[in-house]
């Protein structure tokens, strides 16, 4: 699923509109809190402004970055449709306030971006999909939801210890700590998902969307999804009659034994292949592109997926 960076063609005025409404009763003194850095009140030194895409990434830059950064979330409403996102004057201002931005990249967030370009002065940017090493090729047909890709999320992990230190040299040997303890928490996460796999071998699944492929694949798990229906559904379309004949079929015979519904983007399609899959007697997984509610742990995110995806197998 891509967020509609709607609303975005007038984020330059909003942005110097904001810059200008901030100025305003300015004595012309030196803000220590300009750009991002909030004075630390016990008088050291002034933490990091970060603003992230999601909570996810906001979750992992609180990981990596301690007591050392600020962090903001453009999206973290666990019950916010994606599809129907839009960005506000007020998340601009934070864009604009933030020395480093975090984004998912790939098409997923191209509001993130374009706030980015709107902002003066423009703050240092980290893309996940860039981070990530993944081969893009057809961009129309390349899964952007890294953020399940355990892989990606360690050398994201990196990047971000490696731009805080940039900005906080003498947090550097924290920020690696860090960084190297979120590691070794992701490759945990890692082998449990292989360990549910190697119980579990040869399971086929139909997705409502590619969201947690990534995650999939770690545990083996196949996406069997014919194409046009996955597409039509992540871009808010009904599939033809056909594609969901073939989903029907794939239930029916037994070929599938999981179903992986993405909760956020639920309508009457793929309610349906709840419905259908639950009369057959086929577990679902729901998955979630934000942190849900009463969760503000990627990692704690991730296991609970892998907790619920072992008991579906059961």
């Amino acid at each position: 699923m891509r967020f509609a960076p709607r609303a975005v063609p007038a984020l330059a005025a909003t942005a110097a509109a904001a810059v200008l409404v901030a100025g305003c009763g300015s004595s012309g003194a030196a803000d220590p809190t300009a750009n991002g850095a909030a004075a630390d009140p016990t008088g050291g030194p002034a933490s990091i402004s970060v603003v992230t895409s999601t909570n996810v990434y906001a979750s992992i830059a609180t990981t990596i970055g301690g007591d050392a950064v600020q962090v903001s979330a453009i999206l973290s409403d666990p019950a916010a449709d994606p599809h129907s996102f839009e960005v506000s004057a007020q998340d601009q201002v934070k864009i604009a306030k933030a020395q480093l931005v975090i984004a998912n990249g790939g098409g997923y967030d191209d509001f993130a971006q374009q706030m980015v370009d709107a902002a003066d002065p423009r703050p240092q940017l980290l893309d996940a999909v860039q981070i990530s090493g993944l081969d893009t090729g057809d961009s129309d047909h390349f899964n952007e939801h890294v953020f399940y890709d355990l892989d990606a999320m360690t050398k994201l992990g990196n990047a971000i210890a490696g731009k805080l230190a940039e900005l906080d040299p003498a947090g550097k040997a924290t920020f690696d700590k860090n960084a190297a303890d979120f590691t070794k928490v992701l490759a945990a996460l890692k082998d449990r998902a292989a360990g549910i796999g190697a119980a579990h071998p040869g399971v086929k699944a139909v997705v409502t969307e590619p969201v947690a492929d990534y995650l999939l694949a770690s545990a083996g798990i196949s996406d069997v999804t014919p194409g046009d229906f996955a597409e039509a559904i992540e871009q808010e379309n009904d599939p033809a009659p056909g594609d969901i004949a073939q989903v029907d079929a794939l239930l029916a015979g037994g070929t599938v034994s999981l179903v992986v519904f993405n909760s956020q983007t639920a309508g009457p399609v793929t309610e349906r292949l709840e419905t259908k899959a639950q009369q057959t007697g086929i577990p679902v997984l729901k998955v979630t592109e934000t942190l849900p509610a009463g969760v503000t742990d990627y990692a704690d995110w991730i296991g609970g997926t892998l907790d619920a995806l072992s008991k579906a197998l059961g």
